[in-house]
C-alpha cells in the first residue's frame, strides 16, 4: 500500500502527546499511531486539554490540532474539575465537530479515525449530521455495554439500578455506531462476534491490542515474586475488585506454601485503596514511572480478574518481558491462547492458589510456559500483526469508495 496513498485524520480524547505511555488507554493509542503512521500520513486531532499551550494558543507537536473544546482553561478545582470538563465538553460538541469536518474537507483527508468510539458516539453523529459523506473508523478497546453487564453483580442495590439503565443506553449506542461508522473495529473476534449480534454488518474489522518490547533488565532476588498490575479506580472498579479477592481468598491459602513470597501491587490508586494490605509479604507500591523495573524483577504475573471487556495489555507486556502468567478465564478473554502451554487459566481460589504454589516450585515449567508465549505474543500481538489489521481495514475502504 502507498503511504502518501492513504492520509487520514486520527481524533482521540486520550492524551497523546505523551512518551513512554502506560496504561491500557495510551498504550492502544500509542501502538496504532505506530503503526498507521507506517502506512498512511497522520494528522491528529486531539480532544484532551492536557498538553495544550493555552499561553500562545500553539500546537505542542507537528501534524496535531486541538478541538475549540480544549482551547479553553478550565479553573483547577479539583473535585468538580471533571464534571465541569465534561459539561464543557458536551456544550462544545457541535464546534469540535464542524472543526473536524472543516479540516478534513480543507486537507482533503481519505477517513477519520475516531479511538475509543463507544464513549465518542455523540460526535460520530454529530460529525456525520454534518457531512454524511465523511469515511469514520470507529476504534473500539472493548464492547463498553458488556463491561457495564459485567459490574452490575459487584456493585450495591442503587448503583445496580443505575448500572441496568446505563447498560441499555450503551447498547443502544454501540448499536447505533454499528449502523452509521463505516468500519467499527474490535480488539478481538470474541468482541466482533458480540458487535454482529448487536447488529449484522460486514463492516467489522479486528484491530487488535498489541506491545512494542522496551529495554528491560531481568533482576534476579532470592525471593518469589508475583506482580498484580493495572489501574485501580473506584471500590467496584475491575482492579479492585480483582485484588480484594485475590488477596482474601488466594493468599491465605499460598503465604506459608510459597517460599520467600512477596507480591507487588502496581498501579494508578493502588496505593489507596490497599495501603492497609501491607504486610512484609504484600508491597503495594501504587503509580510508578517506570513499571519495567517490577517486570524484570517478576517470577509469576497474576491477573485474577472478576469483570472486565476487551483484551489485557498486562497479560501481553508480562508475555512480552517473559514472565509466567496465571490467569482467570476472563483475564484471558478474547486473547489466542493454549491453556497450560502459554499460560495458566483457574477461575476458582482453591485451584488458582494451587498453581501458584506448583509454579513456584517448578521453574522449569515456568520457562517453558514463558518460552512458548513469548513465541505466541510475537506471532499474534506484535505491531507488524497489527499493520495487517490495519491495511485490511485500508483496502475494504478503497473497495467502498
Amino acid at each position: 500500500m502507498n503511504k502518501n496513498s492513504m492520509k487520514i485524520l486520527y481524533c482521540s480524547k486520550v492524551g497523546i502527546e505523551l512518551n513512554n505511555s502506560t496504561g491500557g488507554q495510551l498504550l492502544r493509542v500509542e501502538s496504532s499511531l505506530e503503526v498507521l503512521k507506517k502506512i498512511s500520513t497522520v494528522d491528529i486531532v486531539s480532544r484532551n486539554a492536557r498538553f495544550f499551550d493555552s499561553k500562545n494558543n500553539t500546537l505542542i507537536k507537528k501534524n496535531i490540532f486541538y478541538a475549540p473544546s480544549v482551547r479553553r482553561k478550565i479553573k483547577k478545582i479539583k473535585f468538580i474539575k471533571g464534571i465541569v470538563w465534561r459539561i464543557k465538553e458536551k456544550f462544545y460538541l457541535k464546534k469540535d465537530a464542524e472543526f473536524i469536518v472543516n479540516l478534513y474537507r480543507k486537507k482533503n483527508y481519505r477517513c477519520l479515525w475516531i479511538s475509543y468510539a463507544s464513549q465518542c458516539f455523540d460526535l460520530i453523529k454529530e460529525i456525520k449530521k454534518i457531512d454524511k459523506n465523511i469515511k469514520i473508523i470507529a476504534d473500539t478497546d472493548s464492547v463498553f455495554h458488556s463491561f457495564i453487564q459485567r459490574q452490575i453483580p459487584y456493585v450495591n442495590f442503587f448503583k445496580k439500578i443505575y448500572l441496568k439503565f446505563y447498560f441499555l443506553f450503551y447498547k443502544k449506542i454501540e448499536c447505533e455506531m454499528l449502523k452509521i461508522a463505516d468500519v467499527v473495529t474490535a480488539v478481538s473476534e470474541f468482541d466482533a462476534k458480540v458487535f454482529r449480534k448487536l447488529y449484522l454488518t460486514s463492516n467489522i474489522f479486528i484491530f487488535r491490542n498489541v506491545v512494542s518490547k522496551k529495554k528491560i533488565k531481568k533482576r534476579k532476588d532470592k525471593n518469589f515474586n508475583i506482580i498484580i498490575s493495572g489501574t485501580f479506580g473506584a471500590k467496584s472498579s475491575p482492579m479492585n475488585i480483582s485484588t480484594r479477592w485475590f488477596l482474601k481468598k488466594i493468599y491465605p491459602l499460598i503465604k506459608d506454601k510459597v517460599k520467600k513470597l512477596k507480591i507487588y501491587i502496581i498501579g494508578m490508586h493502588s496505593n489507596k485503596e490497599f495501603k492497609s494490605s501491607k504486610k512484609n509479604d504484600i508491597i503495594v507500591k501504587g503509580w510508578v514511572k517506570n513499571i519495567t523495573y517490577f517486570f524484570g524483577l517478576a517470577d509469576l504475573a497474576a491477573v485474577p480478574l472478576k469483570y472486565e471487556s476487551g483484551t489485557r495489555f498486562k497479560i501481553l507486556e508480562a508475555g512480552l518481558y517473559k514472565i509466567a502468567i496465571i490467569s482467570t478465564t476472563l483475564g484471558a478473554e478474547g486473547l489466542k491462547y493454549v491453556n497450560n502451554k502459554d499460560i495458566m487459566i483457574e477461575d476458582s481460589a482453591d485451584k488458582f492458589a494451587a498453581k501458584i504454589v506448583y509454579l513456584s516450585n517448578n521453574k522449569n515449567i515456568r520457562n517453558r510456559l514463558i518460552k512458548n508465549n513469548y513465541k505466541n505474543i510475537l506471532n499474534n500481538y506484535s505491531t507488524h500483526v497489527l499493520t495487517k489489521d490495519a491495511i485490511k481495514i485500508f483496502k475494504y475502504l478503497n473497495k467502498k469508495n
